[in-house]
């Protein structure tokens, strides 16, 4: 028997979902008699998750179905392997280029967690693009840890001022043109009534429950 623990089972099950490529499929209950294979692959997954928290479990094991068409569902080995990173990078890219309204689900989990970073600094959501980690505005790292999508950024208005102010040393951590790609998000935003009503409502919202929140633990 081995010593599979809960979070490893979550991962197995959402690896085993992936693999069947939209066909039906059953969560996986009875992990008595999981092979060894299976049990080592899951404690290096588990491990790798844990250090790189910003990298959705679901998205990894989704990657390889939407960047290699018709090609046979990958082994759980491949996923502790570089190209399986290598296949997230270029998913992840590509669902960001996507048009935006297909990225409401998205935009909803960054105002999320706006939201909670801004209840944990303590700060109103009008000061979360001006607030630093260090020497790096903090939303920064949060873009480029994918914890946030671009276009939840939209309506604070000195979003590109912050990149202007950013060291050019620093910025090429992140992005050497991030301040094109930015440019470039904000005219596809200002061509979706959609997506300008749906990010205008957001921000609203989690602008309005932090400063309430913030009021009451004064």
């Amino acid at each position: 028997m081995q010593n599979i623990t809960e979070h490893q089972k979550k991962i197995y099950n959402i690896y085993l979902k992936n693999s069947r490529q939209g066909k039906p499929y059953k969560y996986r209950k009875d992990f008595d008699e999981i092979s060894e294979y299976v049990s080592l692959n899951l404690k290096k997954l588990d491990t790798f998750f844990s250090k790189f928290k910003n990298i959705k479990i679901e998205d990894f094991f989704e990657s390889p179905n939407l960047i290699y068409d018709n090609q046979p569902y990958p082994k759980l080995d491949y996923f502790n392997t570089r190209s399986a990173i290598r296949a997230y990078s270029i998913s992840s890219k590509q669902k960001e280029d996507q048009n935006p309204e297909k990225q409401f689900d998205d935009i909803k989990q960054s105002f999320l967690f706006i939201m909670k970073f801004c209840l944990h600094q303590k700060i109103e959501v009008e000061n979360y693009i001006n607030y630093k980690t260090g020497l790096v505005y903090s939303w920064m790292n949060h873009y480029r840890e994918r914890q946030i999508n671009i276009y939840s950024l939209m309506e604070f208005s000195n979003l590109i001022k912050t990149i202007d102010e950013t060291q050019i040393d620093i910025l090429d951590m992140f992005s050497s043109d991030l301040s094109n790609k930015i440019i470039k998000f904000k005219t596809r935003y200002n061509s979706s009534p959609k997506t300008i009503e749906f990010v205008k409502r957001g921000t609203e919202k989690i602008k309005d429950y932090v400063k309430k929140e913030l009021q009451k633990n004064k």
